[in-house]
């Protein structure tokens, strides 16, 4: 049953109330309905397709018996038993290590949450199963203020956004013959033996590693002579010229579709390496992929007339 008291969903015809409110997973559904109409007649199809649903009654009218999905818990609503976001806030803080943090924190959606369990009610609400925090305290243009979970590290992506990751220096696999289809070309132009050399690199440096394309650097190449991956594109390096693969159609969760707008992650203006300012990171992306130039972050703000503004976070100001 819907808001407006409707049924939408068919789930079985020529039953009684009885058997309907019984029936498998239903029988412990706080939305689960019955009607006494007959479903195929004009008059249903017409409540159905221009009404939004055919008129249904609950087939429970307390919460007795109710089970709610995780994290849920059925109360009462307008006379109606329903399931709401009720999460479990201090046992997740105890899984986490997180008894003592007090203030927000920075979801990896790039949205700050007052606290833990407002990450946890969107998680609910939303649906949103990937969304995680990604470190305590605000979210960050830089790794200069991140505090990380235990046996991670701040790292700054290609876009100078800040991540916690897990850097473990674990021994790379020893570079063979057989693997070395497994190499990678950086944007950096160091070809590395694996994806887990790329990390390393990666983790030391502090600054994400881009991978331009697969196989060994070469000196001449470009987006005629390389292969990249199915459903990728070749954009060219605006100083450099040389080729990298991106996956242009694959936007991330808070480029809202078709408007080139940002909606949870680091908001804009930005400067991008060619010395133009965008309204956010999405815009970029899109300029980027209609142009054939690869461009990345320069830094948060407005690209000054000379080109030298810097963002301190430290002092929350503009130095020129």
């Amino acid at each position: 049953m819907n808001r407006n008291g409707r049924c939408t969903s068919l789930v079985k015809t020529g039953v009684s109330r009885e058997e309907c409110c019984s029936t498998g997973s239903l029988a412990n559904s706080a939305t689960a309905s019955w009607s006494d109409g007959e479903l195929l007649t004009p008059s249903s199809i017409f409540f159905m397709h221009v009404q939004g649903g055919v008129p249904c009654t609950r087939c429970k009218a307390t919460c007795d018996g109710v089970q709610c999905p995780e994290n849920q818990k059925c109360v009462i609503r307008n006379g109606l038993p329903k399931c709401v976001c009720s999460p479990n806030c201090n046992a997740f803080r105890l899984q986490n290590g997180m008894q003592n943090h007090r203030g927000p924190i920075c979801g990896s959606d790039g949205r700050t949450y007052k606290s833990p369990c407002r990450l946890l009610k969107r998680v609910c609400r939303k649906k949103e199963t990937g969304l995680h925090i990604s470190y305590f305290g605000p979210c960050r243009m830089s790794c200069s203020k991140v505090t990380c979970p235990a046996k991670k590290r701040c790292l700054l992506d290609q876009n100078m956004i800040p991540h916690c990751v897990n850097c473990t220096l674990r021994k790379c696999p020893v570079p063979t013959e057989k693997r070395s289809a497994r190499t990678f070309c950086g944007v950096d132009g160091i070809t590395y033996p694996s994806m887990c050399h790329l990390r390393q690199a990666a983790c030391k440096q502090g600054k994400a590693i881009p991978v331009a394309y697969r196989g060994i650097c070469r000196k001449r190449a470009n987006c005629r002579n390389i292969k990249c991956l199915e459903g990728q594109t070749c954009l060219t390096e605006l100083f450099s010229q040389k080729p990298r693969c991106v996956t242009c159609f694959i936007r991330p969760k808070w480029c809202k579709a078709n408007s080139g707008r940002l909606d949870t992650a680091p908001t804009g203006p930005i400067c991008s390496t060619n010395g133009k300012t965008y309204k956010n990171w999405c815009e970029m992306t899109d300029d980027a992929c209609s142009t054939g130039v690869a461009l990345d972050t320069k830094y948060f703000g407005e690209c000054s007339a000379d080109n030298s503004t810097i963002f301190n976070e430290e002092e929350n100001e503009l130095l020129h």
